[in-house]
């Protein structure tokens, strides 16, 4: 980059002249990185340069020295660095690419309205396991929902506000499921995890006739209906 675009840098070597002061650079290198723009710009320089680097004032030459080693340096880590990209891309590595980044945002939504959908069918199951369910504030839903440990997109817990738009589709879609021409399709049945916390009485075990199995163990005898 030429000196002529570096108005800082030609602001401060104006006001170093006036003041009779010295231009103060951490490295050299903070002057240029260009050894042809370098050389143009110290051919016109009139006033002392001090690197805080090499803790002394530095004539051009010097100047221009410690330039040319920093551009050396510079294209010996660009080199290794496309070595290195190259080796890595050999190896099956997949960089960052707008078509890689494209690739990536497009998977990404796609989970993300996986995701979304499935929170909010489970959340239709829980509002068609019981009726009083549908009649709850919003308030009184997400506690539900946070209970049940069906948390948001997020993985937070929903608050009144955040289940607003989740229940509207919720609600959509339990009215998508109850239409006459979905009736013979397979609908959803809510798992235990999104019923209403009951327990199930159990079928109690039919107890054996004890007249029958006590006929049962006569008939087992040899000389059983001889009599």
């Amino acid at each position: 980059m030429g000196a002529i675009r570096r108005d800082g840098l030609l602001d401060a070597v104006k006001q170093a002249r006036q003041t009779g002061s010295v231009l103060v650079v951490s490295e050299p290198t903070r002057l240029f990185r260009n050894v042809a723009a370098a050389q143009k710009f110290l051919s016109t320089l009139d006033v002392p340069v001090l690197s805080v680097r090499d803790r002394r004032i530095m004539k051009p030459p010097a100047l221009l020295r410690s330039i040319e080693r920093g551009e050396v340096a510079i294209k010996n880590i660009r080199q290794g660095t496309k070595q290195a990209l190259a080796q890595r891309k050999a190896e099956g590595v997949e960089f960052s690419t707008s078509a890689v980044r494209s690739k990536a945002a497009q998977a990404s939504a796609k989970s993300r309205a996986q995701k979304s959908e499935n929170i909010v069918r489970r959340i239709a199951i829980v509002l068609r396991s019981d009726p009083a369910y549908r009649t709850l504030t919003h308030e009184a839903l997400a506690d539900l929902l946070n209970r049940r440990r069906i948390l948001s997109g997020w993985d937070r817990p929903w608050t009144r506000h955040s289940v607003r738009d989740a229940r509207k589709k919720a609600e959509a879609l339990i009215t998508e499921w109850e239409e006459p021409d979905n009736w013979d399709d397979d609908l959803p049945v809510a798992n235990m995890n999104d019923q209403p916390d009951q327990v199930a009485a159990a079928e109690p075990e039919r107890q054996p006739d004890s007249v029958e199995d006590e006929e049962a163990e006569l008939r087992k005898l040899t000389h059983f209906g001889m009599f």
